[in-house]
């Protein structure tokens, strides 16, 4: 399934959460994300976060596994960046 990431809102927080730990650049991660075709996406409900879209994507080459949360209520292509991480 493939779903269409019109705009990311990225915190502050997951920014800096994506630097220190991850050492990723948020630029980069929205770089993949936004407006990209064809992205290979996946509905998760979890028990404690709520429903979110589980995105794989390529940084640098190398595989990653975004986790990003509907803005809203409805079908929207706006979403909040909880996470990415290398898999």
């Amino acid at each position: 399934m493939t779903e269409w990431i019109g705009d990311l809102r990225i915190s502050h927080a997951v920014a800096e959460k994506l630097a220190s730990k991850h050492n990723l650049d948020w630029g980069l991660v929205y770089d993949a994300l936004v407006c990209q075709a064809g992205l290979e996406t996946v509905w998760h409900d979890d028990p404690q976060r709520g429903r979110r879209l589980l995105v794989k994507i390529l940084i640098r080459g190398a595989s990653h596994l975004a986790v990003l949360y509907p803005v809203g209520e409805g079908k929207t292509d706006v979403f909040n960046l909880g996470s990415c991480y290398p898999t």
